[in-house]
C-alpha cells in the first residue's frame, strides 16, 4: 500500500509497517478508559527523551437485573508510558486521580523475581486525554521550542513560556 493511500484514509500510524505482502503487520493496540491511580513520573533518557509514566484502573460495571442496581466488578491496574512531547505534555496535564483515556500499543509481559510473580500490562501511549464524559477540561496548546543558542536566549525562552509550566489550574 503506498504511503500516500495509507494517510489519505486515515489509518492510524502506530498500527505497524506493511508487510511483504503489502498488509499492515500485526500489532496489538488498545484504548484504556480508566482513573490514574499515581502521580505522574517524569524522567529523561541519556539521549535527552522525555518519559512519562503512570498508572490507571479500569473498574467495570454491570447491572445487576435481580438487585436492580449497578455492581462494580474486578478492577484492572494498567501501566501507561509516554514519550517525547506527550510525555511533556501528560505530565503538565493529568494527575493523580484524573479520568483519563488512553489509546496506544498494548503489551503484556510476564515477570518472576524469586518466587513471587506475575503479569504487567502497559499501554506505551500514542495519545493521551482526560474522559469528558466525567468532567470539562480545558485544552492549550503547546508552542513550539526554539533552538536554543546562548544562556541569554534560554533565560529569555524561560521567562516567556512560564505560563506553561506546572499543571492547568483544575478550576478553569
Amino acid at each position: 500500500m503506498p504511503a500516500w493511500f495509507a494517510g489519505s484514509v486515515g489509518i492510524a500510524p502506530w498500527l505497524g509497517a506493511p508487510d511483504a505482502f503489502g498488509g499492515v503487520m500485526q500489532q496489538g493496540t488498545a484504548t484504556v478508559i480508566g482513573t490514574a491511580v499515581t502521580d505522574v513520573r517524569h524522567t529523561v533518557t541519556r539521549d535527552g527523551q522525555s518519559l512519562a509514566r503512570f498508572r490507571a484502573v479500569v473498574r467495570p460495571r454491570r447491572f445487576d437485573r435481580e438487585s436492580d442496581q449497578w455492581v462494580d466488578q474486578e478492577p484492572s491496574f494498567v501501566s501507561v508510558i509516554c514519550w517525547r512531547t506527550l510525555a511533556e505534555n501528560v505530565v503538565a496535564s493529568v494527575a493523580k486521580g484524573d479520568p483519563v483515556i488512553v489509546s496506544g500499543r498494548l503489551r503484556v509481559r510476564e515477570w518472576q523475581n524469586g518466587d513471587r510473580q506475575g503479569i504487567d500490562v502497559e499501554v506505551e501511549a500514542v495519545s493521551v486525554g482526560h474522559d469528558l464524559c466525567r468532567g470539562a477540561s480545558r485544552f492549550t496548546r503547546s508552542r513550539a521550542r526554539p533552538a536554543l543558542g546562548s544562556a541569554d536566549e534560554a533565560g529569555a525562552d524561560a521567562e516567556s513560556n512560564s505560563d506553561q509550566v506546572g499543571p492547568p489550574n483544575k478550576a478553569a
